[in-house]
């Protein structure tokens, strides 16, 4: 099971679950590979926004319902007028979507309404 995150998130010695590539196609690290600071700078050089890394942790996997993604998707389309035209902006879009859900749904930024 692999679990999606920013580059950001990164942290010594975790385990890639996809091999990272490059704009043009090109395997910047296979999977498999152990990170380290030095790969959060290599792929910060080529402007990789995310990757999947290797997780036990089943509530990774799943951390939002689908629902909850697809509200995250309508809301996101509602900020930009684009559409993925390859692999790699997919892989940007699917992350926004996740991020957007985090922004969304974690416990620091619910408001309670009042009425």
């Amino acid at each position: 099971m692999g679990k999606i995150i920013t580059i950001d998130e990164i942290q010594e010695g975790m385990i890639l679950d996809e091999p990272v590539l490059n704009s043009f196609g090109q395997t910047l690290l296979n999977k498999g590979a152990s990170l380290s600071h030095r790969h959060k700078i290599v792929f910060q050089t080529w402007n990789i926004k995310s990757l999947k890394i290797k997780s036990d942790d089943e509530e990774s996997e799943n951390e939002f319902s689908p629902e909850q993604l697809e509200l995250s998707e309508k809301n996101l389309k509602m900020k930009l007028r684009w559409q993925p035209r390859n692999l790699v902006e997919k892989d940007l879009y699917n992350t926004a979507i996740i991020l957007f859900a985090r922004h969304l749904f974690s416990d620091q930024n619910k408001i309670k309404v009042s009425y």
